[in-house]
């Protein structure tokens, strides 16, 4: 019920500034916890950019072994440029013909319980009484690499923001507002890069 607060930050090129023409990605999760992430954001994009082919990331790491593995692949977006212009590297970049790498980030947090209640039980009665919340927050952001000349196009952060709120009245009845927190943002975040990669 409700929907999720969403704060946006983007400096992609909006639609019709890019000159080029991509027609094969990758996106690349920044750690292993960032998987489902760019999972999804893959998806978006496949539904909208249908023209485009996307190289899995699996295949992507198996076939530039023993680059981008979880003990060397660039943890700050800052280190990525310099990474993939290593010669080894973006030889077997060239190799594969990838023209657009997106790097993948997220993270999703809990609040602690806010409120107070508690259940019961007796004879012939049971029940719960009082209030309890708690505040979810997704942030998912990228970075978008034209690999042809070897320069950031821009990034974005989606910061989605939900809300669990649970009164308890006899039983407790858990009330989501908005809390698809990662569904939002992955949502958002593919909006801007569609919106990018199209021409007017």
């Amino acid at each position: 019920m409700g929907c999720s607060r969403l704060h946006v930050a983007s400096d992609l090129p909006a639609a019709g500034q890019l000159s080029a023409h991509y027609t094969k990605l990758v996106l690349i999760p920044v750690s292993t916890e960032d998987h489902e992430f760019a999972e999804c954001l893959e998806q978006e994009l496949k539904e909208e950019l249908e023209y485009l082919e996307f190289i899995d990331d699996d295949t992507f790491r198996d076939i530039i072994f023993p680059w981008f593995e979880p003990y060397n692949r660039p943890t700050e977006t800052s280190d990525l440029l310099s990474f993939v212009n290593k010669p080894l590297v973006r030889e077997k970049i060239s190799s594969l013909g990838i023209e657009l790498l997106i790097y993948v980030e997220g993270r999703t947090r809990w609040d602690q319980l806010d409120g107070s209640g508690g259940c019961f039980a007796g004879p012939g009665a049971a029940g719960c009484f009082g209030y309890v919340s708690t505040d979810k927050e997704t942030v998912m952001s990228t970075t978008v690499v034209d690999l042809n000349k070897s320069e950031f196009l821009g990034g974005s952060q989606i910061i989605s923001k939900g809300f669990l709120a649970v009164p308890m009245l006899i039983l407790p009845i858990p009330i989501p507002i908005g809390l698809y927190t990662e569904t939002s943002a992955c949502e958002k975040t593919a909006y801007y890069i569609v919106n990018s990669l199209t021409s007017k």
